[in-house]
Parts: C-alpha cells; sequence; structure tokens
C-alpha cells in the first residue's frame, strides 16, 4: 500500500491523492499519538510517503522527518521491516542532511529522501528487498545520535515515563504507558528495549514471595502521575496485610495550602505507617524553580507538613517518609536528609541507561527499603506519640521537670531519626529516657529503686523492676538482663520492647506525682 502521511490536508488535497501516485492520504491526527491507527502489513510493502517539514512558516523545523523516525521505530516494535518510508523534501538531500540534526537517516535501510513534487511522487520506484532483520536495526538507531530534551520540564516527564515503564513492562504490568507516545527519545528507549539491546528481566517468584513477607502495614502513595498510583497498588497486591492509598493525582491545580489540608486529612483517617513522597510533586510549579530547592513542593511537604524538626516535631514524626525522586544532585539528597527524609527511592534514568539491566535490582533494593521502613515505623509512631504525651505533662511540671523532658524528647528524636535503630542507638535514646526519672529522685534517697518502690503505686509498679534491671544492663555493657527473673539475651527488639514500656510508666510516674502535688 502506498499512503501519504501530511499534518493536515493544505498542502495535498486529498482529491489529488492518486495523482502523487499514492492510494491514500493519512493525516496526523487519524493515526493518533502513538500511531496505533497506522496502517501496516506484514505480507505485502508498506510505502510512506512523508513530508519532512510540515511547517512550511519554519523550513528547519523537520516535524514530518521526526515522524518518519517515529513511523520506523512503530514498525520495528512491531516486527515489521518490509516498508519503505520516502521523506519528500523541498531542499536537495545534501541540504537536507547538512540541516536536520539527524543526519544517519538516510542510512537506515528502507528510509529515503526524494523532493517535493508530484511527478517525482509518482514516478517514484521503490524495492522489496534491501531489508534487515528487525534486531539489526538496533546499531543503526543508535548511530542517529538521539539526544534527551535539553528542558528541565521536558526531561523531568522522560525520566519519570521512562522508570515507569521499565517497571511496569519489568511486573508485567502493561505493555507500555502511552503519556509519552509521539516522544522521540522515549520512543527509541522503548524500541530499543522491544527489540532486545535491553535484556529485560522479569520478575522472579522470590521477588514477589519478599513482597509477600513485607511486614503488615499501612502505606501512603503521594504523587501527581496516577501511573505510579497503578504501579505500586498492582506490585503490593500480593500481600494482603499491605494496605495502599494513594493521592495527589490534582494537585497541579491546586494551592499548596488545599494540597496540605488534604495531606493532613488523609494522614489523620489513613493513619499511615510509611509515606512515599514524590520530590516534585507539583511538577509545572517545581519546574519553573531554578536556584532554591528548599521551594520544591516535596520538600516543603516533607518539612511543613510531616516531619518539623527535632524542637517541634510535626505530628508524621515518626513515620517514614520515603523520597521519591530522580534526582542524583548530592546537595539535594542532603537537603532532603537534613529535612529529617528517612529514605530515597530512586527512578532510572534514561540518560544514564546503558543497556545494563538495573530494574530488577532497583525494585529489590526499593522491597528490602520498605520492609526496613516498616520495622522503624512500628516503633518510632509509638515512641514520638509518647514524647509527644510527655511534652504535655511536662507544661503543667515545674520548669525544671519542663526543661528536662524537653531536652531528653529533643534527643531522643535526634538519636532514633539519625542512626539505625540497633542495639547502640537504641541503648542511648532508653538511657536518656530514664534520666527522667533520675532527675525527679531527691537526693535522699539511696537509688532510683528505693524511691520509686516507696512513692509508686501499686498499679503502677507492675513493670518496674524489668525497666530498671534493662537500665542496669545497658548502663553496665551486660549482655543479659534479668526480665521477669530470667537471663535474657539484651537485643534490640527487647529494647524497643522496654523502651516503649519505659516511656508508659514515666508517663505514669509524672501523672501520680502531679496529682499528689495538687493535693
Amino acid at each position: 500500500m502506498r499512503y501519504i502521511i501530511s499534518e493536515g490536508t493544505d498542502i495535498i488535497a486529498p482529491g489529488q491523492i492518486r495523482e502523487w501516485g499514492a492510494e491514500a492520504l493519512i493525516t496526523v491526527d487519524e493515526i493518533s499519538n502513538d500511531l496505533s491507527n497506522l496502517p501496516q502489513d506484514k505480507d505485502s510493502l508498506n510505502v510512506v510517503f512523508i513530508p519532512t517539514v510540515f511547517d512550511t512558516s519554519n523550513s528547519l523545523s523537520y516535524g514530518g522527518a521526526n515522524l518518519a523516525l517515529r513511523v520506523l521505530m512503530h514498525y520495528l516494535r512491531n516486527g515489521i521491516t518490509n516498508f519503505n518510508i520516502v521523506l519528500m523534501g523541498f531542499e536537495s538531500e545534501e541540504n537536507f542532511l547538512l540541516h536536520y540534526f539527524y543526519p544517519n537517516i538516510l542510512k537506515i535501510p528502507g528510509i529515503r529522501y526524494t523532493r517535493f513534487n508530484k511527478k517525482i511522487v509518482s514516478e517514484y520506484c521503490y524495492c522489496e528487498g534491501n531489508h534487515l532483520k528487525v534486531d539489526e536495526y538496533v546499531p543503526l538507531l543508535d548511530n542517529l545520535g538521539l539526544k534527551i530534551p535539553s528542558s528541565f520540564k521536558s526531561t523531568h516527564s522522560l525520566t519519570n515515563e521512562w522508570c515507569l515503564f521499565k517497571w511496569n513492562s519489568f511486573w508485567g504490568i502493561q505493555d507500555c504507558p502511552a503519556s509519552l507516545m509521539g516522544h522521540l527519545f522515549f520512543e527509541y528507549l522503548i524500541t530499543l528495549e522491544k527489540l532486545g539491546k535491553l535484556k529485560n528481566k522479569v520478575v522472579t517468584e522470590h521477588l514477589k514471595e519478599r513482597i509477600r513477607n513485607i511486614p503488615s502495614a499501612r502505606i501512603l502513595l503521594i504523587d501527581d502521575n496516577v501511573g505510579w498510583h497503578s504501579f505500586f497498588t498492582a506490585m503490593l497486591a500480593d500481600n494482603p496485610n499491605i494496605e495502599i492509598e494513594c493521592l495527589g493525582e490534582n494537585f497541579n491545580k491546586l494551592l499548596f495550602s488545599k494540597i496540605s489540608s488534604i495531606i493532613e486529612e488523609k494522614i489523620n483517617k489513613f493513619n499511615p505507617h510509611v509515606i512515599i513522597l514524590d520530590f516534585r510533586l507539583m511538577e509545572d510549579q517545581d519546574a519553573e524553580i531554578k536556584d532554591d530547592m528548599k521551594r520544591i513542593s516535596g520538600y516543603k511537604v516533607l518539612r511543613d507538613i510531616l516531619k518539623g524538626n527535632y524542637v517541634t516535631p510535626k505530628p508524621s514524626f515518626g513515620r517514614q517518609v520515603l523520597i521519591f525522586t530522580a534526582t542524583s544532585r548530592i546537595e539535594n539528597i542532603l537537603m532532603l536528609r537534613e529535612g529529617y527524609a528517612d529514605g530515597f527511592i530512586l527512578k532510572e534514568k534514561p540518560e544514564n541507561y546503558n543497556g545494563k539491566e538495573i530494574t530488577k535490582d532497583v525494585i529489590a533494593t526499593m522491597v528490602s527499603l520498605l520492609g526496613t521502613a516498616i520495622d522503624r515505623a512500628k516503633f518510632l509512631i509509638p515512641m514520638n506519640e509518647r514524647l509527644k504525651e510527655l511534652s504535655i505533662l511536662a507544661s503543667s511540671s515545674d520548669s525544671e521537670l519542663k526543661q528536662t523532658i524537653k531536652m531528653v524528647s529533643e534527643s531522643v528524636r535526634q538519636i532514633t531519626q539519625n542512626n539505625k535503630l540497633n542495639e547502640d542507638a537504641l541503648k542511648l535514646s532508653y538511657l536518656n529516657l530514664f534520666s527522667i526519672l533520675e532527675h525527679l529522685k531527691p537526693s535522699h534517697y539511696r537509688n532510683m529503686d528505693s524511691y520509686i518502690q516507696e512513692n509508686a503505686p501499686n498499679d503502677i509498679l507492675r513493670y518496674w523492676n524489668n525497666i530498671n534491671n534493662v537500665r542496669n544492663a545497658l548502663a553496665h555493657g551486660k549482655r543479659h538482663a534479668n526480665i521477669n527473673h530470667k537471663d535474657i539475651l539484651i537485643s534490640a527488639e527487647l529494647i524497643k520492647e522496654w523502651q516503649i514500656r519505659l516511656c508508659n510508666f514515666v508517663k505514669k510516674f509524672i501523672v501520680h506525682r502531679i496529682t499528689n502535688n495538687r493535693k
């Protein structure tokens, strides 16, 4: 079949199509953005005539030549090699090769050039042979030297959609997203993927099993791209103990104040353990920011809504906030760390893609990060809730106790935020919390145990001996603690358990003391 693709019918009228030696005139709008309506026949030759330039007011725009490359890649992705793509130029072939960004287009078998002239085109001779196998076109596509877009917004969108395509393909969710079909570099990437240059591994049962073994949790995804809502929901669907909710698809249309209230309302209602937060949450507005990166919407959400700081923490300080980003700039990573981000899920970047398949490794790393974040959250959320309760209590206590609780709370937040929750870090935070009780003990009491035993009522003393024994073991570097009259090996999990009970004990004892003082 011989047909002509044109942006409209103003250059070639439909009634003249036979005079041009073609059977049909097809407009760009008719074949849709992803070329899904492009006529294609695997059994006979497809001859496509395309003007090199659609916009005649700009003779160097070469929109038609770029479309020809997209048609080529569309054919290759669908296993079609019996084609002739004929570029109809308004200049000599030499000038076209001189001015067009990708002159190696004419080194690709099946692509030819002729002048834009009714008589020349109608008499154009084409051949059935000289075509390669589909995968043999890969080095020829590489030789084109296609360039990633230079503008930040285009690059960011491309990175986002490429990563979404890669992860969806890996997980077997869908063939490819349509939102960037029509972008030449994006179609180049997925064509290389389809032709097998970039050998895409498939998700393994071992990785799926790791997802099924992620601890039960509630995960909130905040991202303006609904494609990521679908991906994370599908990826975590095999684990019935994971609840995931998503928001952000309309954030580009809202003021930041409205976004803040939506996020706060969702967190209060859903109470997530982990929040996956897109760094550039309001893409259109963030694209305009060139200097002060602290104005980026994701950072503002992190700092102003979720975390706050050690001194004035926000309600989500204990929740684990994982930044979802493609940024590789060390200054951005450090800035987000200083804003109390708990980890990073990094997107694959197309400009760094050299044929090495990393998707499986990247997703496996993300799964490990989620598991770690959930474990941390299940300790830090109740811990920070209790620190908040202590701070509220301190407001009705004497100024000295108030200052002690303030200093201890800040120290514990700093220790647990900035370190792995191993024995050493947990030991420090436990002893810090215990120091609140030590502050309360009058000097005439010989030791803490005698003070507590004499001043705490029976309903508070329930766990005291174990709490005190854990403190003594940690303070003296012992490997075992006497718990319920048994020597128990000290571990991170044991310290976590008794640290929460220590917080409860401190709260109850302070309430008891305040009540007695009022009497």
